[in-house]
């Protein structure tokens, strides 16, 4: 396990130095862990009280070249996504100081210092009511029971969501792609699913558009057909 240790470094500045920041996302297991070819790389968490965690700085940082991707860096997302990340994971909110970049995308930054901060299920669950999310990568995400009531997921990739019971009344599920999400008991009442992906979608005892509770019978091509 390649655990990390907060140390002193350059690109952090002194307390004296108004640091200016840059802020993304970034997603871990339960752990705090992300992995790549194997190993295992465990990131420091903020301690309980803590707003945001000691620096995370790079064992064996890069230099700038432009890269948002690559060895000795750090990749933060520039918006909140579940894309890469290990099984079971979890949003994290980020920030580094902008001399820490090596490099650059639209999608990523590469980056040789950070802090975490926590993300918490009720914060989450705004994010995704005000939109924020829309279009986002929640392969996977747990939401069971979540209240997403009117909540614009238009575009989002909803692979095998847990959305257990989740209250998805008038909810924006336009092109959302919800094959073999777990829709068992939510609330789909109002709900826009046009053009939506149900392959394979667990509905059982899910309340549809129109108020009545899915079956086996049930066509849904009647609410997925734009």
């Amino acid at each position: 396990m390649n655990e990390q240790t907060a140390v002193e470094t350059p690109v952090i500045e002194s307390p004296e130095t108004e640091i200016e920041y840059g802020y993304g996302w970034k997603a871990l297991d339960p752990l705090g862990c992300t992995y790549y070819n194997g190993d295992e790389y465990q990131y420091i968490l903020p301690r309980p009280g803590e707003k945001w965690g000691a620096v995370n700085v790079h064992p064996d940082p890069a230099q700038p070249d432009g890269r948002d991707c690559g060895a000795g860096r750090f990749h933060v997302h520039n918006k909140p996504t579940y894309q890469y990340g290990p099984s079971s994971c979890w949003l994290w909110y980020v920030r580094y100081p902008k001399s820490a970049i090596v490099g650059s995308s639209g999608e990523k930054t590469g980056v040789i210092a950070l802090q975490l901060r926590r993300v918490s299920r009720n914060s989450f669950i705004r994010m995704i009511r005000l939109g924020w999310l829309t279009g986002a990568n929640l392969y996977g995400a747990y939401l069971r029971a979540a209240n997403l009531d009117r909540a614009n997921l238009t575009d989002a990739h909803l692979y095998g969501a847990h959305l257990y019971g989740a209250d998805l009344r008038d909810a924006n599920l336009t092109r959302a792609n919800l094959t073999r999400a777990y829709l068992t008991d939510a609330n789909l009442y109002g709900a826009d699913l046009r053009d939506a992906n149900l392959d394979r979608a667990n509905l059982h005892g899910a309340f549809l558009p129109d108020g009545t509770r899915w079956t086996p019978e049930t066509d849904m091509q009647k609410w997925t057909q734009s």
